[in-house]
């Protein structure tokens, strides 16, 4: 209860002033370094959000809350879908009765962005956890979010792991008497298999949420929700092979996890996430993370100088013998390659020289085009007054 009246105190006081101070709503958050959670999606805590990454992120992490451990990665394939991997080991039950290796379970979640924010609108999303296998983390949930200045509201309905202690009946159930039912089981007791028929089940829905205030801190930002899971499963079980009293059996004293992230710059692309806080009112959680962006190209390391031209000294093209008019073809193609230029065709016409490139040096062809003008250039004959070059790729 004292982490509740703190968390109310602190939306009291500082809500009401980024109100004031605000002229102007903000909608994106892109000067923000948004982080994932604990199983790798965007998000806070362990509760997912309706944010997602720039298009083409690519992270890889771990997290550590007894009795949990994962290791995840995630990619943004689309500005509106993401996906996560991730390996968990929950240290309170054995991999098979009587082996003396905990258990461990693969996951795959995926999340679609519905509506993107707009200035009166929410950004929405649906998300599925762990949809195929076990399922023993399986849950789905559609989440909004909502910001004002720096700080970012999350509120969202969960079923599954997110249907937390079943605040409200299932609204699909109004649909079909099907979907009381949380697909027979919560778990297929299988791997492989994609559980279709626990999608939005369950007697019960479940609400979750929480902010997450972006300090003036550079990279810093506090994260409080309400955790959207009951761990019922797990709850009463002690560690493995711990040998210690009844104090060390899992239990949840509050459903308020609170933590903090910072951000580290490693390189112009690449970003390193330190989570840290108090999950369920008495465990302390770490997660970390490494990411980085497909898309970045980062800054151009060398911008050639001026080119010094040589002087021309051979006559125009169309007075030099058949020997001197191969050779003069055969020395440019033989400069291009040496760069990593393939030449196709080379034209003499009038005044004017051609080239016909194809190349893959370079990420932007008027690198190539500029190394490849200097190489004509100073090959020329005397005549030519005109390059030009052709680029073929693609």
């Amino acid at each position: 209860m004292l982490t509740l009246r703190l968390i109310i105190l602190f939306l009291l006081a500082f809500l009401p002033v980024q109100l004031l101070l605000s002229s102007d709503e903000i909608y994106g958050l892109e000067e923000f370094a948004l982080s994932s959670n604990s199983s790798g999606g965007t998000g806070l805590i362990q509760n997912p959000t309706a944010r997602f990454s720039d298009d083409g992120e690519l992270s890889f992490g771990l997290s550590v809350a007894s009795p949990f451990n994962r290791i995840y990665a995630k990619i943004q394939f689309f500005p509106w879908l993401e996906s996560s991997v991730r390996y968990t080991e929950n240290t309170t039950v054995p991999y098979n009765p009587g082996s003396r290796q905990t258990w461990k379970d693969k996951g795959i979640d995926i999340k679609l962005r519905l509506l993107k924010e707009g200035k009166y609108k929410p950004q929405i999303a649906l998300g599925l956890l762990d949809f195929g296998g076990t399922g023993a983390y399986a849950g789905e949930y559609i989440v909004a979010n909502k910001r004002l200045q720096n700080i970012d509201f999350s509120l969202g309905i969960g079923w599954g792991r997110l249907a937390g202690n079943g605040q409200i009946d299932n609204p699909f159930a109004n649909l079909s008497d099907s979907y009381n039912i949380r697909g027979g089981n919560k778990s297929t007791g299988l791997g492989g298999t994609i559980g279709f028929s626990r999608f939005f089940t369950g007697e019960k829905a479940g609400i979750f949420g929480g902010i997450e205030y972006f300090t003036p801190i550079p990279n810093l930002s506090l994260k409080i929700e309400y955790d959207g899971d009951d761990y019922d499963r797990e709850i009463g079980k002690k560690l493995l092979f711990n040998d210690n009293e009844e104090e060390d059996l899992f239990n949840v004293d509050s459903p308020i996890n609170i933590g903090i992230n910072y951000r580290l710059n490693l390189y112009d692309r690449d970003k390193l996430d330190l989570q840290m806080g108090i999950e369920r009112g008495n465990t302390f959680f770490l997660n970390a993370s490494l990411h980085s962006n497909l898309n970045f190209e980062g800054k151009q390391k060398y911008t050639a100088p001026k080119e010094i031209l040589n002087q021309p000294y051979l006559a125009p093209f169309g007075e030099l013998d058949d020997g001197w008019k191969k050779y003069q073809s055969e020395l440019i193609m033989w400069q291009m390659g040496n760069v990593g230029i393939v030449t196709h065709s080379i034209i003499f016409q009038g005044n004017e020289l051609q080239a016909e490139i194809s190349q893959s040096r370079f990420r932007e062809p008027i690198k190539a085009i500029d190394l490849a003008m200097r190489i004509l250039g100073n090959n020329s004959p005397k005549n030519i007054d005109k390059i030009t070059v052709i680029n073929v790729d693609n």
